[in-house]
Parts: structure tokens; sequence; C-alpha cells
């Protein structure tokens, strides 16, 4: 059986920074996004029960930033 070849220190953190931006990179898409959501939330957003844009809004006012996510 071959041997497995162990990183260095600084190998390991550059394989950690990566890890990280896809992460991030991956949180900024939509789908990626919703798909932490519980399934009765979701029913909901298709039925339009629930305002998305409304929620998103009022998600930013209470960030302190508008629409175009300025500060306000």
């Amino acid at each position: 059986m071959p041997k497995t070849k162990r990183l260095t220190p600084a190998e390991e953190g550059k394989m950690a920074a990566r890890q990280d931006e896809y992460e991030i990179e991956d949180a900024l898409v939509p789908k990626y996004a919703i798909q932490p959501l519980a399934t009765a939330v979701l029913v909901k957003f298709a039925k339009g029960e629930i305002d998305m844009k409304k929620l998103a809004r009022e998600e930013l006012e209470s960030r302190g930033l508008d629409i175009n996510g300025y500060q306000l």
C-alpha cells in the first residue's frame, strides 16, 4: 500500500484558505443559500405566502443598509 504524503503546515494553510474561498463563493450563489432552509419555509416561499422581497428589505434595514447594500 502506498504511503500518503503528509502536507507541510504551509500547504495545510493554503488548502484551508482555498476551502474558505469556496465556502464564501458558494454562500453568494442563491441556489446554495436556500438549500438549508426547511421544506415548510420553501413551500411558503413557492406559494407566495411569504413575501421574499419584503423579508429581504426588512433584513437589509435591520443591518442598516438600503436595497443596494449601502449604509443608510
